[in-house]
């Protein structure tokens, strides 16, 4: 939950084109959570 809360604040400041990277690795970190939970 806490990185598609800092996905969701990332995604509304579009101007901060250097967290492009961050969005990528949350939301590759937030995939892999559901995957692991999903076992």
């Amino acid at each position: 939950m806490l990185q598609a809360a800092c996905v969701l604040v990332a995604l509304n400041n579009p101007n901060h084109l250097q967290h492009r990277k961050f969005i990528g690795i949350t939301s590759l970190a937030a995939f892999l959570q559901l995957e692991l939970f999903r076992v």
